[in-house]
């Protein structure tokens, strides 16, 4: 019990930061469900009437912003430049969007792709988390062997 306490009085700090993403986390899942009514739920947030934010968009960005944001912490933690990891993300970014609308398009069930625009309009189709998640783990291992940074530090 003893260890458990000091674990927690060396560490409270990341007790409070992971606590409180967690929070933010339920209360945004909440704003998102509380007012609707019925099924199926309503996956239009904001309606601009020229583009729509669904709430999947509205969570992969939370998601996005708190892992950098946590990203930070550990890179300060560790001692880390700071600006490599925003460097990262400058190019992680754009290139798991673009891995993602790639795995959509090489495994969706039924494709109907004639032309390469027709490939890279996500508003005839989707993207795809899987993609996103594989195209920044390829990123993350050649942009450490680029720095020659050990990633397992994190």
């Amino acid at each position: 019990m003893k260890m458990m306490i000091n674990y927690f009085k060396e560490n409270k700090k990341a007790f409070y930061v992971y606590g409180g993403l967690f929070l933010l986390f339920i209360a945004l899942i909440m704003i998102a469900v509380i007012p609707q009514n019925g099924t199926p739920y309503e996956n239009i947030a904001i309606d601009f009437g020229f583009a729509q934010v669904t709430w999947y968009a509205i969570f992969i960005l939370s998601g996005l912003s708190m892992g950098a944001y946590l990203a930070y912490l550990e890179f300060k933690k560790v001692g880390w430049d700071t600006d490599l990891l925003f460097d990262a993300l400058l190019w992680a970014v754009p290139l798991s969007i673009v891995g993602s609308r790639l795995y959509y398009v090489i495994f969706d069930p039924s494709p109907s792709y004639e032309t390469f625009i027709d490939v890279i309009n996500v508003n005839n189709g989707g993207l795809s988390i899987h993609g996103a998640v594989i195209t920044a783990t390829i990123f993350v291992i050649v942009w450490t062997r680029i720095k020659k940074l050990n990633p397992w530090l994190l």
